[in-house]
């Protein structure tokens, strides 16, 4: 039976938290026709017992090994019921209000494919929650220009609903049918970039990105990788995510050249240029992967 709203949230090692934060989510989602579905990437904690003892209105989906985060949220889009598919990382948590505008800005046009919140940390600090451009050359002259004084804009300001280019992953809310048949996320991503991915398909096919501040969504950032990841290494996967993106959107030789440029002396360091300068010259060429086929949906 179909639902209004399914919240997708992906677990891996997340026993710590991930009670508290899904009993703050069943509560924002109570006046709602709604249901909760975890999935699991492999834990080895607790995380699975402690997800199945707090949920109320949910299941928990758990995969065989760890196979990304992308992936891991298709197998909740699969299974979902809803007409609205929330999408959060499981260290981050949205209120009943900010839920409803966001679902009430995505019906309000069907050429809107994906809208975001403002996203804050635990203390109210600002995180970043858009941008206005794709990575690639426009992001890079940017960059320069912060290099040499001069003003850039590279996050949404403005306090009413707008047009953006991509919105981070941490919360996201689409029309499930639709993000199935783009679909979802790209099974060539492990971690990071997937979110900018999945709006530049978005935006190929003529659907907007929507950045909603007047939506709030609270994110401990960094938390749901940290248990994995030391800072160093989160650091790499991201620049994987990143160079992966590349592939997928840019000509080799376009590749290699904003891979250059990001590693140059103001993004950090000798270690930090030869990382870059290796993911130059790695992997192949990914443009046939662009668009992946639609996804499933959940069986009768």
């Amino acid at each position: 039976m179909a639902t209004e709203l399914t919240f997708i949230t992906v677990t891996y090692n997340s026993g710590r938290d991930i009670a508290a934060n899904l009993e703050a989510m069943e509560a924002a989602l109570e006046p709602f026709d709604a249901e909760l579905l975890v999935v699991d990437n492999a834990s080895s904690d607790d995380t699975v017992s402690e997800a199945r003892r707090v949920l109320r209105r949910g299941r928990v989906l758990v995969n065989d090994d760890n196979v990304g985060f992308g992936r891991a949220v298709n197998r909740g889009l699969v299974e979902a019921r809803g007409t609205w598919a929330l999408i959060m990382n499981d260290d981050a948590v949205i209120d009943t209000d900010s839920i409803r505008l966001l679902i009430d800005t995505l019906s309000s046009d069907p050429t809107i494919g994906l809208v975001g919140p403002r996203i804050v940390g635990e203390d109210g600090t600002p995180a970043p929650s858009a941008r206005y451009r794709f990575p690639g050359w426009s992001e890079e002259w940017q960059r320069l220009r912060r290099l040499v004084g001069l003003a850039d804009v590279t996050y949404p300001a403005s306090e009413e609903p707008h047009d953006v280019a991509w919105l981070v992953g941490a919360c996201l809310l689409g029309p499930t049918d639709l993000l199935r048949e783009v679909g979802g996320f790209n099974p060539a991503f492990f971690l990071y970039g997937e979110d900018i991915d999945l709006s530049r398909r978005l935006a190929a096919l003529g659907y907007r990105r929507v950045s909603v501040p007047g939506a709030v969504c609270v994110h401990t950032q960094g938390v749901a990788t940290s248990a994995v990841y030391d800072s160093g290494a989160r650091s790499l996967r991201q620049m994987s995510g990143r160079a992966t993106y590349y592939r997928i959107w840019f000509s080799p030789a376009s590749l290699r050249a904003i891979q250059i440029l990001r590693g140059i002396g103001w993004h950090g360091g000798r270690e930090r240029l030869g990382a870059y300068l290796r993911l130059a010259v790695a992997g192949s060429d990914l443009r046939h992967l662009r668009f992946p086929p639609p996804l499933p949906g959940p069986s009768a």
